[in-house]
């Protein structure tokens, strides 16, 4: 009865907080805190409880991640990076686009997809700027009129030539608005790319990092996942399925007709800008080999493969992602930015810098959705949510798998992806245990389709941070994004069948499920 009355208490917690992230009466992370204030009163958690999760190692992965993002920023390394590559491809609009693409996703894959977005933007704006908006073209068209005009009355022409003149300015006024539909579909590629990218690794993407806390709270860190065989299963669809968008935007909005009339990116613009950076400096050399050792360690870890350096150190205590980041991150404020000048300069990275730049309200969300899966596992909330959707088991295997796919990816369009996850991930791991199915056939498909927030700008802080810098309307994701959604999920369930069930046994249940479904028994 008592566990009946947590069950409500805590039902009750979650769908406030739901209804606070989705329609946002107050500021996401003011609503992150709820459980710190509710959980205490209801009875649900200690305060230490409810606060423990807000620092969980997850968290000071994030954090750490932010703040090397911050320090790549801070060096002009990105700059250097996504100039270079549009000087590769050319100035033909669909290779710029393709370019924007592929370096956003690589950004992506290596940091938080929002951070990546924002160091995109600058460069973004000066490629814009070279193919004409709407207002430049209407600019166009009363000089062509005034060119007719005066052609008109200098050759005391009649009347004849109105319609002339007026389809001229019809004309000139679609092109305007074909090249402004570009620009802005230019800025929505590059969100889609950074959240696509950050699905990559398990450090980029919140729902990722809260695959991650489940994996460790719930299961205690048994399932076999780690940093280097998620990059390996993931990084083949995320090619392919920004490889293939591009070729669905090239054909739906970059046929000849739609950019003959565009005026191209001067090759000479990008060069200036890439030569403006000048040599490179120690500081982008420094930030970029923290940055690979960073990815080095990692990888390195505590591979499948081989005995990790976490083991090295020591069997009993095994350091996870969170201690190498931090280490990096710890590094950076010792190194001089410019050590041939001064060694007691400024460093690669400052923390006023940091204080300024880095997204605390985030940390506090994250921190939040862990909170909330914690004590709604504990309460036996997910328990119960688990057994009724039992009920699916009418459908086959993977149906379930669509269906709970579909149902995260429309809701993570409401509201925080992370928050999302958090609801969804312990309830999708307690139905694959009522099913004696190995809980990653459904952890891992779930936990990919809540970053799959593509619709509308509310749907991830990339989508947020674009739709606000580039003055877009709501209508315009709507189209690109259903269309972006589908090839996400169809491309992500087909590779989970072919390398997802060898790579991580997906076929079989293994003992870490048996184990931890006895215990909630």
């Amino acid at each position: 009865m008592i566990i009946f009355v947590n069950e409500s208490k805590c039902a009750y917690v979650l769908i406030l907080m739901a209804i606070y992230w989705t329609f946002q009466p107050i500021p996401l992370p003011i609503t992150a805190l709820f459980p710190v204030v509710l959980f205490p009163m209801l009875g649900l958690a200690t305060t230490e409880e409810a606060c423990g999760p807000y620092l969980q190692a997850t968290n000071m992965l994030f954090l750490s991640s932010l703040i090397i993002a911050i320090s790549m920023e801070s060096s002009g390394l990105h700059k250097r990076v996504a100039l270079k590559v549009l000087m590769i491809v050319g100035n033909d609009i669909r290779r710029i686009f393709a370019g924007f693409m592929l370096t956003t996703m690589f950004l992506g894959i290596w940091i938080i997809n929002t951070a990546a977005t924002a160091m995109i933007l600058p460069i973004a704006d000066v490629i814009s700027k070279e193919i004409l908006t709407e207002d430049e073209y209407n600019d166009n068209v009363r000089l062509n009129t005034s060119n007719i005009d005066d052609s008109i009355n200098h050759n005391n022409i009649s009347v004849k030539f109105d319609n002339e003149i007026n389809f001229v300015n019809k004309k000139l006024s679609k092109i305007g608005a074909k090249n402004d539909k570009l620009r802005r579909l230019l800025y929505i590629s590059i969100a889609y790319s950074a959240t696509i990218g950050g699905t990559t690794t398990l450090t980029s993407n919140g729902p990722n990092l809260v695959l991650r806390f489940v994996l460790d709270d719930i299961y205690k860190s048994l399932p076999p996942v780690d940093y280097t065989n998620w990059l390996l299963f993931c990084i083949t669809p995320t090619i392919i399925t920004v490889v293939v968008l591009w070729i669905i935007f090239r054909v739906l909005y970059m046929r000849d007709n739609a950019i003959s009339q565009i005026t191209k990116a001067s090759k000479h613009i990008i060069k200036e800008r890439y030569e403006d950076l000048g040599s490179i400096s120690f500081h982008e050399s420094a930030v970029c080999f923290l940055f690979v050792s960073l990815i080095i360690l990692w990888i390195l870890r505590d591979p499948q493969f081989m005995n990790g350096w976490a083991t090295v150190i020591s069997n009993n205590i095994k350091p996870k992602d969170a201690t190498a980041a931090v280490f990096i991150v710890v590094i950076m404020f010792f190194i001089p930015s410019d050590p041939k000048n001064s060694l007691t300069g400024p460093a690669l990275l400052s923390w006023p810098m940091v204080e300024k730049k880095l997204a605390w309200g985030v940390l506090l969300l994250r921190g939040g959705g862990f909170s909330m899966a914690d004590v709604a596992t504990k309460s036996g909330l997910t328990k119960t949510i688990g057994d009724q959707l039992f009920q699916l088991n009418v459908f086959s295997l993977f149906g379930i798998i669509v269906i709970m796919s579909l149902l995260a990816t429309i809701f993570t369009e409401f509201a925080s992806n992370s928050a999302i996850a958090s609801i969804f991930l312990p309830i999708a791991g307690q139905l694959a245990s009522n099913l004696n199915v190995n809980p990653l056939f459904l952890l891992i498909p779930i936990t990919l389709s809540c970053s799959y927030a593509f619709v509308l700008p509310v749907g991830t802080p990339a989508n947020a941070l674009v739709s606000s810098h580039a003055r877009l309307l709501q209508s315009d994701m709507i189209i690109p994004g259903i269309i972006t959604k589908i090839l996400s999920l169809s491309v992500m369930l087909i590779f989970l069948w072919l390398i997802g069930i060898p790579m991580f046994d997906l076929n079989e249940f293994p003992d870490w499920a048996q184990n931890n479904q006895t215990i909630n028994s």
